[in-house]
């Protein structure tokens, strides 16, 4: 290779300008590709649905399915087309220790007093003073549990409302919003003509105490 000398000046100018161009293109890529990391995190379109006795917002595209038993009910929703892909889990059951007064007292047993109390963090939903925790992954030996986001409001008489959200191995701040946002969307509607046995607008129809169905966003 010359020296720098032996450069004439076009030569030169011509190749800062290559240099300059690699680099905008470079940055350039980096920017669409984290607007889409960014956008499949956050979805910027979002849509309402009715899937068992919950009202809820999610991510359009994202699929619900329900199990219902006698005492309660289990729901899976699911962000579609992703190998490792985010869930969000819904349980809704009775809580059997009269001595649970409070979200926090449910969160606490949930966890055998796992986690201390300064942990949690307040989150409103359901007409409730709830609580959520982000469980970081853990490892022991050869086994390991992945980590997860997880929300709970007791709603009176007793009732628990357990969302727990897994899937990514490291929870990003988008993650998190999406997990509040979807939180603090649900809505109750015990009372208020959903019935084990009637069909709810997105197609899921239970016919017995213990049924499940399908259905997307």
């Amino acid at each position: 290779m010359g020296r720098p000398v032996e450069y004439t000046r076009a030569r030169r100018m011509a190749m800062q300008a290559v240099l300059t161009l690699v680099l905008g293109v470079s940055i350039l890529l980096a920017w669409l590709m984290s607007r889409a990391h960014a956008a499949r995190i956050y979805p910027a379109k979002w849509e309402t649905g009715k899937v068992g006795v919950f009202s809820v917002e999610a991510p359009a595209g994202w699929t619900a399915s329900v199990v219902r038993s006698r005492v309660g009910s289990y729901i899976t929703v699911d962000e579609p087309g992703q190998k490792r892909g985010r869930q969000i889990h819904i349980l809704d059951e009775p809580v059997r220790d009269e001595g649970q007064t409070s979200s926090l007292d449910v969160a606490m047993s949930f966890f055998n007093d796992e986690f201390p109390a300064g942990d949690f963090q307040n989150i409103d939903f359901l007409g409730q003073k709830g609580v959520w925790i982000e469980v970081p992954m853990k490892i022991s030996g050869e086994s390991m549990r992945p980590g997860y986001l997880a929300a709970f409001a007791l709603l009176p008489p007793n009732r628990l409302v357990l969302v727990k959200m897994t899937g990514p191995p490291i929870f990003v701040p988008g993650d998190i919003q999406l997990f509040k946002r979807f939180v603090q969307s649900l809505k109750d509607l015990h009372g208020k003509g959903q019935t084990v046995a009637r069909a709810n607008p997105w197609g899921l129809q239970y016919v017995s105490d213990e049924s499940s169905g399908s259905n997307g966003f």
